[in-house]
C-alpha cells in the first residue's frame, strides 16, 4: 500500500509522455485534469464519513455502519466504535495541539526517525529525478541521438513505472536500507554516464554512443525507482514516530 501510490505517479509520465506526442498540450492539459479528477469526485460522494468523526458527532450507528463498509464481515464494529468514543471522551473530543506535538520530539524514538526520513526525502530531492523526468524530452533532443525524443521518453517512463513494481515486491522482503543503498549507488552510475556523454560530445567525441543517453537515464530512472521513490512513502507510513502520533 505504501508503494502503491508512488507507482500511481509513475504511470501518470509515460502515459502523458505518449498522449502528448500526437495531441495538443490544451487537449493534453484537460485530459489529465479530468479523467483522474472525476472518479475521483464521485467516489467522495460515494464513501461515507470517517467513523472517527461519526463518532466524535455521537453518530453511533453511523459510525458503525462506516466501519462495516471498511472492515472484513467478520470484524467487532461495534467494539471498535466503543474504544474510538472511549478515545474521545478520556480526551473530552479535542485534538492533540501544536505544542503537544512539539514536546513529542523529546523522545527519541519519535526524533530520530523523523531525521531519517528527512535525509532520505532530502537526498532523493538532491539526486535531481523532478528535474531529468521533467526535462527528458530536452535531454534527448540535446544529445543529438538517432532515437526520437518521443519515443525515448515513453521508454523512460514504462521503466519507472516497471521499476516501482519491482520495488512493491522486494520492499518488505529485503528491506528499506538495502534498495535505499543500491538506488544511490545505481542512481549515481546512471548520472555519470549521462554526464559523461555530454562532455564527450563537447570535445566531439560521441561517435558511435548514440545509444548512451538513453541506456544511462534508463539506468538511472530504474534505479532511483527501485529505492528512493517507493521507499519515501513506506518509510514514512511505517516510522514509529507516525504512530506515536
Amino acid at each position: 500500500m505504501g508503494a502503491f501510490p508512488e507507482a500511481a505517479v509513475a504511470l501518470g509520465p509515460p502515459l502523458c509522455y505518449a498522449f502528448g506526442s500526437v495531441m495538443d498540450w490544451r487537449w493534453l492539459a484537460g485530459m489529465a485534469a479530468l479523467v483522474p479528477g472525476v472518479p475521483l469526485f464521485i467516489s467522495m460522494l460515494l464513501f461515507p464519513e470517517s467513523p472517527q468523526w461519526l463518532t466524535k458527532k455521537a453518530k453511533l450507528q453511523q459510525a458503525e455502519k462506516s466501519l462495516r463498509f471498511f472492515r472484513q464481515k467478520s470484524h467487532n464494529v461495534t467494539a471498535e466504535v466503543d474504544m474510538i468514543y472511549t478515545n474521545i471522551t478520556e480526551t473530552g473530543g479535542a485534538e492533540i495541539s501544536i505544542w503537544e506535538q512539539i514536546k513529542l520530539f523529546r523522545k527519541a524514538q519519535n526524533w530520530k526517525p523523523v531525521l531519517i526520513v528527512f535525509l532520505v526525502f532530502m537526498c532523493g530531492q538532491f539526486s535531481g529525478f523532478a528535474v531529468v523526468t521533467a526535462y527528458t524530452v530536452d535531454i534527448f533532443d540535446e544529445a543529438n541521438t538517432n532515437i526520437h525524443s518521443d519515443t525515448a521518453t515513453v521508454i523512460v517512463g514504462l521503466v519507472r513505472f516497471g521499476s516501482t513494481l519491482v520495488s512493491a515486491i522486494l520492499l518488505d522482503r529485503t528491506g528499506r536500507k538495502p534498495l535505499l543503498i543500491i538506488s544511490a549507488i545505481g542512481s549515481s552510475v546512471g548520472m555519470v554516464s549521462i554526464g559523461t556523454f555530454f562532455y564527450l560530445k563537447d570535445v566531439g567525441a560521441t561517435e558511435g554512443l548514440g545509444w548512451l543517453p538513453l541506456a544511462s537515464l534508463l539506468v538511472y530512472v530504474f534505479f532511483n525507482e527501485l529505492g528512493y521513490g517507493p521507499s519515501l512513502a513506506a518509510v514514512w507510513s511505517s516510522s514509529p514516530w507516525r504512530c506515536e502520533l
